[in-house]
């Protein structure tokens, strides 16, 4: 055993620790493989609708693509023209999406730039957390593919960047606050700036103020000086207050719509936010243990400090009830913090071996790629991004401008169709979302899922209602006696609702993709389309 340590540690030394080649080889794979992962992934998540391809982001963003793009186009930070709700939860990430949609790249390619933007991102969460690494290992060998390769192949990273989502914009600056404030501890001006750059995170997202909290709390632990720490506080909350006064001033809320939507009268959010950061612990428990047990063992006071970063974000998940989608969004934009201080800390704890170093840095590696790597590509694109695009064009192409569509996911159709939207489970809907909750939410039934209202739905009279699932499925949940726990208990509900049964399932639309996929349902009297049986077919290629 001991020549194996000597022989392994012969080849790390001479091979990996120093060798400059071997350092850009390893970042160059890792880049490489985001980038594979990302073309696969945007091939999975497009269709070409009569020659035009069309691309699409996960049905959440889309929502906040919608917002974006009628931004741009002058009507308002809003879902529907002249109704003010705050349904996004990513203020800075709508502006991004406001500016691509400034130029002329169209419906069908804007979610292309998105991408492309969060691919960009996604290389700098690589970059930055390799600068992380080094700030504590100088030389950090075996460390950096074990680092880098684990960020690149995580789908607690990944899946965000590949679907569109902001977690890949507040990694990065979450990271560069960390590299400033470790690095510049005694410059006035440098922690000035620092301050209004962290200031950004609750307006990336509006849930990350556990976060922000976190890194003022690190600041606070790391500057000597009383007047800097309060300089930076102050500092750190000039554009949380500008964004909490725009959010009252224009949609006449505290609170994201969000909020009332997903925490408020949910009743067992404790337990499932309990159930959330055990799966994360479960996940992450090899790299966990060596953060925790490298910070005691080194003393740390910067390193005990980022620890309580997991802490606060622990607390805002129990009261919260954690999230609804796969993967640990929530966890997500400290996962790069994370990996660094469990390699830094295999280290510190095995400070006499390079050989022990070694096999550490792999276990931890291995263990994070068994538990949350991506194993199948097609885990990171939803099965219902193609359906919902082509409804979405379909009503565009087969509707009058003026028409009402009723729908349960509010992001693809509601943006590709361009029409006056009814969002049924009430994400941007005030009066939905502050209603008591119809459902307890647990492993079937999806947080933010939980409340609707059929009758307050129904009496706006859409012309059109868009269910995510086929229409066999509609006419088994109709004709259960008992309420079916197939999909969402929503759409059960809304099969047996007698509004719905009298006047849109006798009249769906005949078109064989979408019954198959993504049924669409006419009123009965309805005067804002064609006839539905003779709706337009569209070419449908991949």
């Amino acid at each position: 055993m001991d020549k194996f340590r000597r022989w392994l540690g012969l080849v790390t030394t001479r091979f990996v620790y120093g060798e400059k080649l071997l350092a850009w080889f390893w970042r160059l794979l890792s880049i490489l493989i985001v980038t594979q992962i990302f073309v696969v992934q945007l091939i999975d998540a497009n269709v070409k609708i009569d020659g035009v391809r069309y691309f699409s982001l996960n049905d959440d963003q889309m929502i906040s693509m919608r917002y974006a793009r009628n931004l741009a186009q002058g009507q308002g930070l809003v879902w529907n023209y002249g109704e003010r709700v705050e349904g996004y939860t990513n203020f800075l990430w709508v502006l991004v999406m406001a500016v691509v949609h400034l130029f002329p790249v169209g419906d069908a390619n804007a979610a292309l730039v998105i991408k492309a933007i969060n691919w960009g991102l996604t290389i700098l969460i690589l970059i930055l957390s390799e600068k992380l690494l080094k700030y504590h290992l100088p030389q950090p060998g075996l460390a950096l593919p074990a680092l880098l390769l684990s960020l690149a192949t995580c789908m607690d990273v990944i899946y965000w960047a590949t679907n569109g989502f902001e977690i890949s914009l507040l990694t990065v600056v979450l990271l560069f606050t960390i590299l400033r404030l470790l690095n510049n501890q005694n410059d006035t001006r440098q922690c000035v700036s620092t301050a209004l750059i962290l200031g950004l995170v609750p307006l990336i997202r509006s849930d990350a103020y556990p976060l922000w909290l976190a890194m003022c709390v690190l600041a606070s632990g790391i500057l000597v000086d009383r007047r800097k720490i309060l300089v930076f506080w102050v500092t750190a909350l000039i554009f949380p207050v500008l964004h909490v006064g725009f959010r009252y001033g224009y949609y006449r809320e505290l609170l994201p719509n969000a909020y009332y939507l997903k925490v408020y009268d949910l009743q067992n959010r404790y337990v499932l936010g309990f159930r959330y950061i055990l799966n994360f612990a479960r996940n992450y428990n090899i790299a966990l243990l060596f953060t925790v047990l490298g910070a005691v063992y080194s003393k740390s006071k910067p390193r005990c400090l980022l620890i309580g970063g997991f802490v606060t974000n622990g607390i805002y998940i129990m009261f919260v009830g954690g999230d609804f989608l796969p993967y640990s969004r929530f966890w997500a934009p400290l996962i790069p913090l994370l990996l660094t201080l469990a390699l830094v800390g295999v280290v510190d704890i095995a400070r006499p071996t390079q050989g022990l170093h070694s096999l550490l840095f792999l276990s931890i590696a291995i263990t994070v790629y068994v538990q949350v790597g991506v194993h199948r590509y097609k885990d990171l694109t939803s099965t219902a991004t193609i359906p919902g695009i082509v409804a979405g064009v379909m009503i565009y192409q087969n509707t009058d401008p003026g028409a009402k569509i009723a729908v349960d996911w509010a992001g693809r159709i509601p943006y590709f169709s361009h029409r006056y939207s009814i969002d049924m489970l009430g994400k941007t809907n005030a009066y939905i979302a502050k209603q008591p909750a119809r459902f307890i939410a647990d492993t079937l039934v999806l947080i933010g899922h939980t409340k609707y209202d059929l009758d307050y739905t129904f009496h706006q009279r859409p012309d059109f209602v868009a269910i995510n699932a086929p229409y066999e499925l509609i006419i088994e949940y109709s004709k259960s006696r008992e309420q079916t726990r197939r999909v969402w208990d929503f759409q059960a509900i809304l099969a047996k609702d007698s509004a719905f049964l009298t006047n849109y399932l006798p009249n769906p639309i005949r078109d064989s993709f979408l019954l198959q996929y993504c049924s669409i349902y006419a009123y009965r009297n309805t005067n804002s389309s064609q006839d539905p049986v003779d709706w337009n077919p569209v070419i449908i290629e991949r």
